[in-house]
């Protein structure tokens, strides 16, 4: 009887940390968790692990995921969350404009509606959406992600919320309107880079550390403390910007 108790405990702890598979598939199905309806957007409404299983099509003018719930880890696991858009830029030593074929002002790549935190997201692609390719609200953790080819910009986190974005290990590029905008946060060994806009933006609450910004076609940071950090080729220098040394913005040093 005791060891039929535990071995029903044991299961039932497992099944709380099971982790929910994504693919194509299954996305068009629905029910991914209550209340996803057949096709995108996946909407993730209860905490807990995901992780995709293949490439994420997503028809124009759509968000791809949807998060509704806190303390949720969503591991792209080296596949792509991909809309139909595409951003080019021209080379040059200096930075051009973006074009992109999908309007700015359509969907999100991901976009999280929980405001109470603990959502990881990392190990993949988001690229060709409308809007932006990220939009976060409050302490969320990105990490090992290409955000690439988005109408708008590519991760943004205009919330007033207590907690920052953390950004690590990232690539933000080719975005039609900048990199990565954010009321608070923490950027570190990251590239911004090629962006429509500016590279980094933040109201002063946004540090940004070992990190690569060039080719920009506007500021590489406005309104960001930044430390180690490497800035070339970008439209306009740096403006508002508080330095906590080892930094280099083309030949200067600062």
């Amino acid at each position: 009887m005791k060891t039929s108790i535990l071995l029903a405990a044991l299961f039932a702890a497992s099944s709380a940390f099971a982790q929910t598979t994504i693919d194509q598939a299954r996305a068009l199905a629905g029910n991914v968790t209550s209340g996803d309806t057949p096709g995108f957007p996946v909407t993730i409404s209860q905490p807990g692990s995901y992780k995709l299983m293949s490439n994420l099509a997503v028809p124009a003018n759509t968000n791809g995921i949807i998060i509704t719930a806190d303390n949720v880890t969503l591991d792209l696991n080296g596949f792509t969350l991909a809309g139909p858009g595409q951003c080019t830029q021209p080379y040059s030593s200096v930075a051009q404009p973006v074009t992109c074929t999908q309007q700015v002002g359509g969907k999100e790549g991901i976009r999280i509606v929980a405001t109470g935190g603990g959502i990881v997201i990392r190990n993949g692609t988001v690229r060709g959406f409308g809007n932006f390719g990220i939009y976060t609200v409050n302490g969320e953790v990105l990490e090992n992600l290409h955000v690439t080819q988005n109408g708008n910009m590519g991760i943004t986190g205009m919330e007033n919320t207590p907690a920052g974005t953390v950004l690590v290990n990232s690539v933000v590029d080719l975005n039609g309107a900048g990199g990565v905008a954010l009321s608070g946060g923490y950027i570190e060994r990251s590239t911004i880079s090629s962006n429509g806009g500016f590279g980094v933006w933040g109201p002063g609450q946004v540090v940004v550390r070992n990190s690569l910004v060039q080719r920009n076609y506007g500021r590489s940071f406005e309104g960001v403390t930044v430390a180690g950090t490497m800035s070339f080729n970008n439209l306009t220098p740096r403006w508002n910007v508080k330095s906590m040394g080892g930094n280099i913005e083309n030949s200067t040093s600062y």
